[in-house]
């Protein structure tokens, strides 16, 4: 269901996860993907930005865009992969971002009109490792 947030089915029983309650960013709860890190934590991709959660302590931290260089500057997370200890994440609109785990510091590579990239549309559908750790 579209904005119900994330279903967990743990311990022979589902439960809801909702990242944000009403009145708050809605658009968390729509998650277009999941992905799992070397460190065990959950990445949730969503319309309204990036999410970590911990499951262990069922905590979230939530990465909203913003207009500071080195804060996600685009909302639609709609791929993630990690290549050393850093997150690519591709957006539907904003291009491609990068996530140093450690410092927390986004990065971004956005197609520019007149600049020569591998992408024109700022549109990245998914992102995968290839044989040799390319992405």
């Amino acid at each position: 269901m579209d904005g119900g947030g994330i279903k967990v089915y743990k311990n022979n029983k589902f439960r809801n996860i909702e990242i944000s309650s009403e009145g708050e960013n809605h658009l968390l709860n729509i998650v277009r993907t999941i992905y799992q890190s070397s460190d065990g934590l959950f990445w949730f991709g969503t319309d309204g930005g990036l999410v970590k959660y911990a499951d262990d302590t069922g905590t979230f931290e939530i990465f909203e865009p913003s207009n500071k260089p080195d804060d996600l500057g685009f909302k639609y997370v709609w791929s993630i992969i990690e290549k050393d200890n850093k997150l690519w994440l591709g957006t539907y609109g904003g291009g491609l971002y990068v996530l140093d785990m450690n410092t927390k510091r986004f990065e971004s590579n956005r197609a520019i009109a007149g600049r020569t990239t591998h992408y024109e549309d700022n549109l990245i559908w998914a992102l995968f490792n290839d044989q040799d750790g390319n992405i």
